[in-house]
């Protein structure tokens, strides 16, 4: 299973245009364990935010404006999203329902996003 999901994680980083990955499943069953190591075998830089931490995101989200949006989570990611192999990882995405209402939407594809349910 551990190797399926690897290879789906390596087809998705090779596309020439990226739009955000959605990984589902349960919670506890390694989700975020996979995207921080395929990050790491990857040599990406991982960008990773909690959005049960944050859920002062879902007003910003609520705004769809990308010039608000990108530089929130640059701050809380500590780093520029648009680095080159830098992978933004939302987790615990259910928390912002403005996410997928309107950012998911209009999402730049030079940003890789990792959006887990």
């Amino acid at each position: 299973m551990k190797r399926l999901m690897e290879n789906q994680l390596t087809r998705w980083l090779q596309k020439p245009r990226k739009k955000p990955l959605v990984i589902r499943g349960a919670r506890q069953v390694g989700k975020s364990t996979l995207v921080q190591n395929f990050t790491r075998s990857q040599g990406l830089k991982l960008a990773e935010i909690n959005l049960e931490k944050h859920a002062n995101l879902n007003s910003i989200f609520g705004t769809n404006d990308l010039d608000i949006i990108i530089p929130e989570l640059e701050l809380l990611a500590r780093t520029s999203l648009r680095q080159e192999n830098t992978l933004l990882f939302l987790d615990e995405i259910q928390s912002t329902p403005y996410w997928m209402q309107n950012w998911s939407q209009s999402l730049n594809s030079e940003f890789l996003m990792t959006y887990i349910i």
